[in-house]
């Protein structure tokens, strides 16, 4: 009948069992068991497993694709990025915590968020302003993905270093877009990934999934607060400064008052990712 047969995340369980009629399918999809099979006469399991999804994993990430199709090459969808994301190592980095949080705001407006740096001094102004420069940025447009990179206030300290020790994690925050709901964050020793869904079919509600991953296991009370700190410090920014504003544009959209928004020439991320979304919805319409 369709009933999902998994939820959440986990592991260790040898198999997937149906909620509605205990059908029991192995770890591959395989149907290998069929409670009174006797009524199902020329039924062939073989036939009926759980339909494939085409998968990859590389660059210590899962892509999947959510249609049925045949095997892809993420590299193919990632215009460039294959370095970047190659570099980081991710594969050895470690789950810290997922938090979900559920915004009233068209969800790319919540992308939006991530994608200038204009906003801090103002909106920011007692959080992370005296971390992170205001109005500083470079950009690149990596097919329909894309990159920007913010200053942090210490990056004058890499010129007392030697060429060969430069490095930019440490001196700022890197934000790649991976087209069209997933925003990927590299600053300092840590990866946060942030997830955006539509929530049904209100374009008003969102839906997202906040990972935090870190370099090294969490084995200590000391790293335990270190990374709670981090943690509760993303969830803060946007709940308690992003997203109020945002729920209030969000209400604004609605007025007559706004006809359009006008990106400036210092937003070229912002400019990017909308114009990629028009052409791709008006190449599927």
């Amino acid at each position: 009948r369709g009933a999902p047969v998994a939820d959440g995340c986990g592991k260790g369980k040898p198999n997937f069992v149906c909620p509605y009629h205990a059908w029991v399918y192995g770890i591959d999809g395989s149907l290998e068991f069929v409670p009174g099979e006797e009524g199902f006469e020329g039924f062939d399991k073989a036939l009926h497993g759980l339909t494939p999804l085409p998968v990859q994993e590389k660059y210590g990430m899962i892509w999947a694709m959510m249609q049925p199709g045949p095997d892809f090459e993420i590299d193919d969808y990632l215009g460039g990025l294959a370095a970047d994301l190659s570099s980081y190592g991710f594969s050895d980095f470690h789950h810290y915590e997922t938090r979900e949080l559920s915004p009233r705001m068209n969800w790319k407006l919540v992308v939006d968020t991530f994608l200038e740096s204009y906003h801090i001094r103002t909106l920011h102004r007692n959080s992370i302003a005296p971390l992170i420069e205001s109005n500083v940025s470079t950009f690149d447009g990596l097919g329909n993905n894309l990159r920007t990179i913010y200053v942090r206030k210490n990056y004058g300290e890499m010129a007392s270093l030697p060429e060969d020790r430069w490095s930019l994690i440490p001196y700022t925050t890197i934000v790649y877009v991976l087209f069209p709901n997933t925003v990927l964050v590299v600053q300092q020793e840590q990866v946060e990934t942030w997830r955006i869904y539509p929530d049904g079919n209100d374009p008003n509600l969102a839906k997202m999934h906040v990972s935090l991953y870190t370099p090294e296991p969490v084995s200590t009370e000391g790293a335990e607060r270190h990374w709670a700190n981090n943690m509760n410090l993303l969830i803060r920014v946007v709940d308690q400064e992003d997203f109020p504003l945002g729920e209030r544009m969000q209400v604004g959209f609605h007025s007559a008052a706004q006809r359009h928004i006008t990106f400036g020439r210092n937003e070229p991320a912002l400019g990017h990712f909308h114009r990629r979304l028009d052409e791709v919805v008006l190449a599927t319409a």
